[in-house]
């Protein structure tokens, strides 16, 4: 199966598809200043890719993502949003929103943990919400640990609300599916 799955990919990558189809929206890059600091807005692309690992095994330890699902979700023909903050040249967050049935889903939200509660994930939130309203989205959705504490609260403060479980989302943890209506 991870064969055909490779194999699959390779086509979709080197086909002329993959750039007919791949859903267009340029997010203008921005400086903006949190914490007395200022930080620049990004949209993600795949010469990000490498940070974007990098990024993932600061906070995770692994990378949850591999390049091919970066890769996918830039060249998705659904509409997409996902952003990369830098502070001093260096990526210190990254986030994204992909658009189904009128529905933002946020597949990805870091932060380093030298930048965690500095504004930053409220900010990229702020960011994909705007898009998802613009995508005339009605609500947006999103998967976290049950184990994570931190980002349910995190969550909450932006008024999203947990609506079901998911058993065994995660390797050997459940998963808390939650909602916000725009």
């Amino acid at each position: 199966m991870k064969h055909i799955k490779n194999l699959l990919s390779r086509m979709w990558k080197n086909s002329d598809l993959q750039q007919r189809h791949a859903f267009r929206f340029t997010y203008p890059q921005r400086t903006i200043q949190i914490a007395n600091q200022e930080i620049d807005v990004y949209q993600a692309n795949p010469n990000h890719i490498k940070n974007l690992l990098a990024l993932e095994r600061e906070v995770y330890g692994e990378t949850p993502w591999e390049k091919s699902a970066f890769l996918h979700e830039f060249t998705s023909s659904l509409p997409h949003l996902y952003l990369c903050v830098f502070a001093n040249e260096q990526l210190v967050g990254f986030s994204g929103v992909r658009v189904f049935r009128q529905d933002g889903h946020v597949t990805n939200i870091i932060v380093s943990p030298s930048y965690q509660n500095s504004g930053i994930g409220t900010l990229m939130m702020q960011e994909l919400e705007r898009f998802s309203r613009q995508q005339t989205c009605v609500s947006m959705s999103l998967e976290v640990r049950k184990s994570n504490l931190d980002a349910q609260r995190f969550y909450r403060k932006l008024q999203f609300t947990t609506t079901l479980v998911k058993p065994n989302y995660y390797e050997r943890e459940d998963a808390l599916e939650m909602r916000k209506w725009l």
